[in-house]
C-alpha cells in the first residue's frame, strides 16, 4: 500500500482524536479549516470517512496545515506524532479512524477554535 496514503490516514485519525479531546465538533472544525470551500463540512466528511465504496478524498498539504491550526498545533508536531504512531504499530486496517471520526460528541461545542 502507498506509504503516503497510510501517513495521511494516520494524520486524519490523530486530527479526529484531537478534535474529540478538545470538544470541537466536526462541522465547526470543517467550516474553519475549509472556509474557502463551498461546503467545508462535506469536504471534511469525504476526507475522514474511508469505509465507503470509494476511496476517501485525499488531503493536501494546505488542508493539513488548516486542520493543524484548528487543533492549535503546528503541522510539524502532528507529523512527528504520525511518525511515532506508525513506528509503534499504527495500522490502517487495525486502527481505522472512521468510527472515531464519526462518533457523536453529544453536544455542540462552544469552544473557540485556535486561529479564528
Amino acid at each position: 500500500m502507498d506509504r503516503g496514503y497510510v501517513v495521511e490516514r494516520c494524520f486524519v485519525s490523530i486530527i479526529c482524536r484531537k478534535l474529540k479531546e478538545a470538544g470541537i465538533n466536526h462541522s465547526k472544525a470543517a467550516n474553519t479549516a475549509f472556509s474557502n470551500r463551498k461546503n467545508g463540512v462535506n469536504t471534511w466528511r469525504d476526507i475522514r470517512n474511508f469505509d465507503r465504496p470509494k476511496k476517501p478524498q485525499r488531503l493536501n498539504l494546505g488542508e493539513a496545515m488548516a486542520l493543524a491550526a484548528v487543533v492549535g498545533e503546528p503541522l510539524h508536531s502532528l507529523l512527528i506524532e504520525v511518525e511515532y504512531a506508525l513506528k509503534n504499530g499504527w495500522d490502517l486496517e487495525k486502527d481505522d479512524p472512521s468510527p472515531l471520526c464519526r462518533e457523536k460528541q453529544g453536544r455542540k461545542s462552544n469552544q473557540t477554535i485556535v486561529g479564528q
